[in-house]
């Protein structure tokens, strides 16, 4: 009886799955991408619809194409040499890899955070105002509203209000996070993608970007590398299982968020979770 239970919730559970995956808009449809430098395979037939106004976590051990997905979601791994594609990346019903695309355009509409902070060596105001300026002509009434309300969005304003002039280096390491995240939002993208975003600060300061994360859900697109399954759960509405196969990354898997946990008691993600290394179930819960 109690194995009839079960399965019975298990296929109610896929067919709610379904439904709302039918319900939902895709954002960003990523198709039978490879990803190599020079001759060698970097990642091998990825195939990953992002949902519009969802989380996606990408979750992976180290080494297993996490942070070249990323980047290649707006061309930003071409800064490596020698990078070739195949496949397809759809965003805005375009294929990215178009050689028409306009670059600029497209790194503004999907904006990227790294682990580590990239403030630019200027004022906390000019972090953002720079960048908003090189899109058009503002006023100075108009930049001032822009700074202000990226700023509030991340709940830096009220840290940062008296000191905008002063060097952004100057502030901590969250903050500088935090600030970065503002500098994406006044570009008003569409799509934000952030590499490992919390990891080099630490659960405390981390749990700040986190309730910034989800405040922003509800307007944006946001896709997420992460290594740390606890981090995924807590934040996402999907997660994209990776998986190294002969040094070459793979999507293995994905699953809603709230089915994640179940599935995961099964031994193959648990040993893709922890880069082929054996765990407990518990790991995952």
């Amino acid at each position: 009886m109690w194995l009839y239970f079960r399965e019975t919730i298990v296929v109610e559970i896929e067919r709610l799955f379904t439904v709302k995956m039918n319900n939902l808009k895709i954002a960003l449809k990523v198709a039978k991408l490879n990803v190599y430098y020079g001759e060698k395979p970097i990642l091998r037939n990825i195939s990953l619809d992002c949902y519009q106004n969802q989380i996606t976590a990408v979750l992976g051990c180290v080494n297993s194409g996490k942070s070249t997905l990323l980047k290649s979601l707006n061309r930003l791994i071409e800064s490596e040499t020698n990078v070739k594609y195949e496949g397809k990346i759809e965003f805005s019903s375009q294929n990215i890899f178009n050689h028409r695309t306009n670059l600029n355009r497209l790194r503004r509409q999907i904006g990227m955070i790294y682990a580590t902070p990239n403030t630019f060596s200027m004022s906390i105001y000019e972090n953002i105002a720079s960048q908003v300026k090189l899109t058009g002509y503002y006023s100075k009434n108009e930049l001032n509203t822009i700074v202000e309300l990226a700023l509030r969005r991340v709940g830096l304003w009220n840290e940062v209000k008296y000191k905008l002039h002063q060097s952004a280096t100057d502030l901590s390491l969250v903050q500088q996070q935090l600030l970065c995240i503002a500098r994406a939002l006044a570009l008003q993208p569409k799509i934000l993608i952030m590499d490992e975003p919390c990891m080099e600060l630490g659960i405390v300061r981390g749990m700040r970007i986190e309730e910034v994360i989800q405040s922003l859900r509800q307007n944006l697109t946001i896709i997420i590398a992460t290594k740390n399954p606890q981090f995924a759960l807590r934040i996402s509405d999907y997660i994209g299982l990776m998986s190294v196969n002969n040094h070459v990354g793979e999507l293995v898997d994905f699953y809603q968020t709230s089915q994640f946990g179940q599935n995961c008691l099964t031994p193959c993600p648990q040993t893709v979770i922890l880069g082929n290394q054996q765990a407990k179930p518990t790991y995952v819960g």
